[in-house]
């Protein structure tokens, strides 16, 4: 299915929902971010509220300001049936063992689908079923609820900044106008491999200021793992 680019806003409501729109806390409704991807858990693990069903992954940090069970909204709360779930975890240290991850409920009836908008002028929306093995030199693409698509190359995989560690280091090539690779209300996008679309990470930061061709990825399999779950794409 080709869609028109300019036909796309990521911050608009979408049903089905798809990886990289935008969505956000009750709490915190001036400053959204994007779904990662869509998971399942057949056990969940009951000592940290999670239950059997079906998420969303973002990161920790695009929830800093909600509490646990609080309800959240694709795109925003002003907007008509927009509830889309209840956030219920989330991780955020760093160290040799970072993460920046969360995780939402969904627990309502809106339509999902694990789909990433793929391609500059008139992208194509591209099934996403698998996660892959990052290397320095890799091809990439992300797409967020800030800059949309972009694509960039990995040039480190074992990179460090603010004390996180083993990061995915990305610097964008090849983004038409200028455009960065990464901007405020990206976090929670998950990093592709352009050959193969498989999801290797999930971005989190970018280098030295709000806005810049520098981001980072943490593993995406490590940010799965903490939930310890068995957590996998839907």
């Amino acid at each position: 299915m080709n869609l028109k680019l300019n036909d796309i806003n990521p911050l608009d409501r979408h049903e089905p929902m798809f990886m990289g729109i935008g969505f956000c806390g009750k709490s915190h409704t001036h400053d959204p971010g994007s779904i990662g991807c869509f998971l399942r858990t057949e056990t969940g693990n009951e000592s940290f509220g999670i239950h059997p069903g079906k998420y969303m992954l973002t990161c920790e940090h695009v929830f800093t300001h909600s509490n646990p069970n609080e309800e959240v909204y694709q795109p925003h709360p002003n907007v008509k049936e927009s509830l889309c779930g209840i956030y219920t975890k989330g991780f955020n240290q760093s160290g040799q063992r970072s993460t920046d991850c969360g995780i939402v409920h969904l627990v309502f009836d809106r339509r999902y689908e694990n789909s990433v908008l793929k391609g500059h002028n008139e992208p194509t929306k591209v099934n996403i079923s698998s996660i892959g093995t990052p290397k320095v030199g890799d091809i990439v693409y992300k797409y967020g609820c800030s800059t949309e698509f972009t694509t960039g190359v990995i040039d480190s995989i074992t990179a460090s900044t603010d004390g996180f560690t083993n990061l995915i280091e990305v610097h964008g090539v090849g983004n038409p106008d200028g455009k960065p690779w990464m901007f405020g209300g990206d976090s929670g996008s998950v990093l592709i491999l352009k050959d193969t679309n498989q999801i290797i990470g999930l971005n989190f930061r970018i280098q030295k200021g709000y806005l810049s061709n520098i981001g980072y990825a943490l593993p995406i399999q490590s940010q799965l793992d903490a939930f310890n779950c068995n957590f996998t794409l839907i």
